[in-house]
């Protein structure tokens, strides 16, 4: 899918000049057919909303960010697709976690993706 080199080449640009050798960083982009609706990244910052799903940690996890910067409405017939690029500045696997995928079945999403091990996009699926 064209889009998701796209939300790629974004998650490249957006990846800070001054980050830690050791930092992961992740971008979360939401997405109806070609059209990117909006973007998350990973942060230090906390929003009742990840608490409410049980992130208990001080991290705004990418797709929350995205969700947040949406809106937090319906978005039943919407895409989300969540990358992570790794201290080498390759792709690696961004399968988002069980918060996370709380929050996006909650939301409604129809198709969820993400990078793998070897940097490829793979689909989430209901029992992955």
């Amino acid at each position: 899918m064209k889009v998701l080199k796209k939300i790629e080449e974004i998650g490249y640009a957006l990846v800070p000049s001054n980050r830690s050798e050791s930092c992961f960083f992740h971008v979360a982009a939401i997405f109806q057919r070609n059209k990117i609706l909006s973007i998350g990244q990973n942060s230090f910052k906390t929003h009742p909303i990840a608490k409410k799903y049980g992130h208990r940690n001080s991290i705004l996890h990418a797709e929350v960010a995205a969700i947040i910067r949406h809106g937090l409405e319906d978005c039943s017939g919407l895409n989300i697709a969540v990358l992570r690029i790794n201290r080498k500045n390759d792709l690696t696997i961004s399968k988002p976690c069980p918060c996370c995928q709380s929050i996006i079945t909650n939301v409604g999403f129809k198709k969820v993706f993400f990078t793998n091990q070897k940097g490829q996009w793979e689909q989430l699926t209901n029992n992955q």
